[in-house]
Protein backbone atom coordinates (compact mmCIF):
# COMPACT_ATOMS: atom_id res chain seq x y z
CA UNK A 1 0.00 0.00 0.00
CA UNK A 2 1.70 2.94 -1.37
CA UNK A 3 1.42 6.18 1.26
CA UNK A 4 2.88 9.10 2.38
CA UNK A 5 5.30 9.89 5.41
CA UNK A 6 5.27 13.38 7.45
CA UNK A 7 8.08 14.34 8.86
CA UNK A 8 9.26 17.71 11.01
CA UNK A 9 12.68 18.06 10.30
CA UNK A 10 15.01 16.37 7.57
CA UNK A 11 17.61 16.21 10.50
CA UNK A 12 17.96 12.38 11.00
CA UNK A 13 19.30 13.13 14.69
CA UNK A 14 16.12 15.16 15.44
CA UNK A 15 13.52 13.55 17.75
CA UNK A 16 10.20 14.69 16.33
CA UNK A 17 7.34 14.03 14.51
CA UNK A 18 7.21 11.19 12.26
CA UNK A 19 4.08 9.68 10.78
CA UNK A 20 3.15 7.09 7.98
CA UNK A 21 -0.38 7.45 6.30
CA UNK A 22 -0.77 3.94 6.12
CA UNK A 23 0.84 2.73 8.86
CA UNK A 24 -0.33 5.23 11.90
CA UNK A 25 -3.99 6.20 10.38
CA UNK A 26 -4.59 3.00 8.14
CA UNK A 27 -5.13 5.37 4.94
CA UNK A 28 -5.36 4.32 1.71
CA UNK A 29 -3.68 6.28 -0.98
CA UNK A 30 -5.92 7.56 -3.54
CA UNK A 31 -4.52 10.69 -5.96
CA UNK A 32 -2.08 13.20 -5.01
CA UNK A 33 -1.13 16.18 -7.31
CA UNK A 34 1.36 18.72 -7.29
CA UNK A 35 1.79 21.07 -10.03
CA UNK A 36 4.92 23.02 -10.55
CA UNK A 37 4.94 25.96 -8.75
CA UNK A 38 4.13 29.25 -11.16
CA UNK A 39 7.13 31.30 -12.37
CA UNK A 40 6.87 35.00 -10.91
CA UNK A 41 6.81 36.79 -13.90
CA UNK A 42 7.18 40.69 -14.55
CA UNK A 43 6.80 42.65 -17.78
CA UNK A 44 6.13 45.88 -18.09
CA UNK A 45 4.21 48.06 -20.84
CA UNK A 46 6.65 50.70 -22.37
CA UNK A 47 4.73 53.10 -24.40
CA UNK A 48 5.68 53.42 -28.20
CA UNK A 49 7.25 50.29 -27.58
CA UNK A 50 6.86 46.87 -29.33
CA UNK A 51 5.53 44.43 -26.79
CA UNK A 52 6.79 44.27 -23.11
CA UNK A 53 9.85 44.79 -21.54
CA UNK A 54 10.72 41.23 -19.42
CA UNK A 55 11.96 42.64 -15.52
CA UNK A 56 11.48 39.05 -14.43
CA UNK A 57 14.75 38.60 -13.44
CA UNK A 58 16.13 41.86 -12.89
CA UNK A 59 16.68 42.44 -9.79
CA UNK A 60 18.12 38.64 -9.00
CA UNK A 61 20.90 37.96 -10.95
CA UNK A 62 18.94 36.44 -14.02
CA UNK A 63 17.66 33.93 -11.63
CA UNK A 64 13.61 33.42 -11.92
CA UNK A 65 11.80 32.97 -8.53
CA UNK A 66 8.23 30.96 -7.51
CA UNK A 67 5.14 31.50 -6.25
CA UNK A 68 4.30 29.01 -3.20
CA UNK A 69 3.37 25.28 -4.82
CA UNK A 70 -0.33 24.04 -4.34
CA UNK A 71 -1.32 20.60 -3.77
CA UNK A 72 -3.90 17.72 -2.51
CA UNK A 73 -2.92 14.56 -1.72
CA UNK A 74 -6.44 12.46 -1.67
CA UNK A 75 -6.71 9.31 1.27
CA UNK A 76 -9.42 6.52 1.75
CA UNK A 77 -10.20 5.47 5.55
CA UNK A 78 -12.27 2.95 5.42
CA UNK A 79 -13.12 0.28 8.32
CA UNK A 80 -15.63 0.96 11.69
CA UNK A 81 -13.01 3.40 13.10
CA UNK A 82 -12.70 5.46 10.47
CA UNK A 83 -13.71 8.29 12.56
CA UNK A 84 -10.93 7.74 15.55
CA UNK A 85 -8.70 7.77 12.25
CA UNK A 86 -9.88 10.87 10.94
CA UNK A 87 -9.57 12.37 14.79
CA UNK A 88 -6.12 11.63 15.06
CA UNK A 89 -4.40 12.07 11.11
CA UNK A 90 -6.20 15.76 11.99
CA UNK A 91 -4.35 16.30 15.15
CA UNK A 92 -1.33 14.58 13.96
CA UNK A 93 -1.65 16.83 10.91
CA UNK A 94 -3.91 19.51 10.21
CA UNK A 95 -2.05 23.07 10.56
CA UNK A 96 1.25 21.82 11.20
CA UNK A 97 4.21 22.94 8.82
CA UNK A 98 6.29 19.34 7.98
CA UNK A 99 8.14 17.82 5.66
CA UNK A 100 6.31 15.20 3.73
CA UNK A 101 6.77 12.70 0.39
CA UNK A 102 6.02 8.76 -1.09
CA UNK A 103 8.60 7.08 0.69
CA UNK A 104 9.43 5.91 -2.82
CA UNK A 105 10.94 9.35 -3.33
CA UNK A 106 14.28 11.37 -1.99
CA UNK A 107 13.08 14.60 -2.61
CA UNK A 108 10.19 16.29 -0.47
CA UNK A 109 7.50 18.79 -0.24
CA UNK A 110 7.98 21.20 2.98
CA UNK A 111 4.74 23.28 3.69
CA UNK A 112 1.05 23.94 5.87
CA UNK A 113 -1.27 20.78 5.68
CA UNK A 114 -5.04 21.10 5.59
CA UNK A 115 -7.19 18.26 6.68
CA UNK A 116 -10.82 17.91 5.09
CA UNK A 117 -13.16 14.73 5.72
CA UNK A 118 -16.06 14.15 3.20
CA UNK A 119 -17.45 10.78 5.33
CA UNK A 120 -19.18 8.05 3.41
CA UNK A 121 -21.59 5.80 5.32
CA UNK A 122 -18.95 3.02 5.93
CA UNK A 123 -15.74 4.72 4.57
CA UNK A 124 -14.18 8.62 4.61
CA UNK A 125 -12.51 10.24 2.06
CA UNK A 126 -9.73 12.90 3.27
CA UNK A 127 -8.58 15.63 1.64
CA UNK A 128 -4.89 17.51 2.92
CA UNK A 129 -4.79 20.31 0.85
CA UNK A 130 -0.90 22.08 1.10
CA UNK A 131 0.43 25.22 0.43
CA UNK A 132 4.45 24.09 0.52
CA UNK A 133 7.03 26.33 -0.55
CA UNK A 134 8.40 26.01 -4.03
CA UNK A 135 11.36 23.64 -4.07
CA UNK A 136 11.38 20.41 -3.57
CA UNK A 137 14.30 19.06 -0.69
CA UNK A 138 16.78 16.00 -0.73
CA UNK A 139 16.92 14.30 2.57
CA UNK A 140 20.09 13.74 2.62
CA UNK A 141 22.94 16.56 2.86
CA UNK A 142 25.59 17.14 -0.34
CA UNK A 143 28.86 16.92 1.88
CA UNK A 144 32.15 17.25 0.75
CA UNK A 145 35.15 16.10 2.67
CA UNK A 146 38.66 18.17 2.50
CA UNK A 147 41.48 16.19 4.41
CA UNK A 148 43.80 19.46 5.28
CA UNK A 149 47.63 19.34 5.69
CA UNK A 150 50.68 20.71 4.30
CA UNK A 151 49.58 21.18 0.97
CA UNK A 152 46.40 23.15 -0.32
CA UNK A 153 43.36 20.99 -1.41
CA UNK A 154 41.44 21.86 -4.13
CA UNK A 155 37.94 20.05 -5.15
CA UNK A 156 34.82 20.98 -7.53
CA UNK A 157 31.42 20.94 -5.29
CA UNK A 158 28.67 19.95 -7.49
CA UNK A 159 24.87 20.69 -7.31
CA UNK A 160 22.68 18.16 -8.86
CA UNK A 161 19.39 20.45 -7.68
CA UNK A 162 18.38 23.62 -9.75
CA UNK A 163 18.57 25.95 -7.02
CA UNK A 164 21.35 28.12 -6.28
CA UNK A 165 22.40 26.37 -2.96
CA UNK A 166 24.53 28.43 0.10
CA UNK A 167 27.14 25.96 1.58
CA UNK A 168 28.01 25.52 5.52
CA UNK A 169 31.64 24.46 6.27
CA UNK A 170 33.02 23.22 9.61
CA UNK A 171 36.28 22.56 10.50
CA UNK A 172 37.99 20.88 13.13
CA UNK A 173 38.96 22.49 16.42
CA UNK A 174 42.79 23.55 16.69
CA UNK A 175 42.98 24.72 13.08
CA UNK A 176 42.37 27.80 10.70
CA UNK A 177 41.42 27.31 7.17
CA UNK A 178 41.52 30.22 3.89
CA UNK A 179 38.76 29.66 1.00
CA UNK A 180 39.01 30.80 -2.45
CA UNK A 181 37.23 30.03 -5.42
CA UNK A 182 40.41 31.65 -7.68
CA UNK A 183 38.97 35.05 -7.57
CA UNK A 184 37.76 36.10 -4.07
CA UNK A 185 39.51 34.69 -0.88
CA UNK A 186 38.25 33.98 2.74
CA UNK A 187 40.32 33.97 5.40
CA UNK A 188 40.56 33.17 8.99
CA UNK A 189 37.82 30.70 9.55
CA UNK A 190 38.55 28.86 12.86
CA UNK A 191 38.14 25.70 13.80
CA UNK A 192 35.08 24.52 16.23
CA UNK A 193 32.61 26.96 14.75
CA UNK A 194 29.85 26.09 11.58
CA UNK A 195 30.16 28.80 8.90
CA UNK A 196 27.83 29.61 5.80
CA UNK A 197 29.50 30.82 2.76
CA UNK A 198 27.10 33.51 1.36
CA UNK A 199 30.51 34.48 -0.82
CA UNK A 200 30.55 30.93 -3.05
CA UNK A 201 27.25 30.12 -3.87
CA UNK A 202 26.82 26.54 -5.97
CA UNK A 203 24.73 26.76 -9.00
CA UNK A 204 24.00 23.54 -11.12
CA UNK A 205 27.50 24.62 -13.10
CA UNK A 206 29.47 23.90 -9.39
CA UNK A 207 32.42 25.20 -8.11
CA UNK A 208 35.51 24.55 -7.65
CA UNK A 209 37.23 25.87 -4.05
CA UNK A 210 40.39 25.51 -2.69
CA UNK A 211 41.75 25.02 1.23
CA UNK A 212 44.66 25.77 3.17
CA UNK A 213 44.56 24.46 6.87
CA UNK A 214 47.08 25.81 9.30
CA UNK A 215 47.84 22.24 9.87
CA UNK A 216 46.72 18.76 9.31
CA UNK A 217 42.67 18.28 9.98
CA UNK A 218 39.48 18.01 8.58
CA UNK A 219 37.29 20.55 6.78
CA UNK A 220 33.62 19.46 5.28
CA UNK A 221 31.38 21.98 3.22
CA UNK A 222 27.57 20.93 3.14
CA UNK A 223 24.71 22.40 1.69
CA UNK A 224 20.96 20.65 0.56
CA UNK A 225 19.98 20.33 -2.87
CA UNK A 226 16.19 21.36 -4.11
CA UNK A 227 14.28 20.64 -7.53
CA UNK A 228 11.32 22.03 -8.56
Amino acid sequence: MREFVFIDSLDEDAQGEHYRTGEDFDAVLNAFSFPPPEAKTDKVDVPGADGTLDVSTALTDGVMRYNDREGEIKLILVGVDWRKQLDRLTNALHGKKLYFCPPDDEWWYYGYIRVKGNPGINYCEVSLSCNCEPWRYSKDMNITVFELGAAAVTKKLRNHGRRVAIPNITIEAGITVSITDGSSTLTGLTGGKEYKLVEYPISEKGITLTLTGSASGTAVISFREAIL
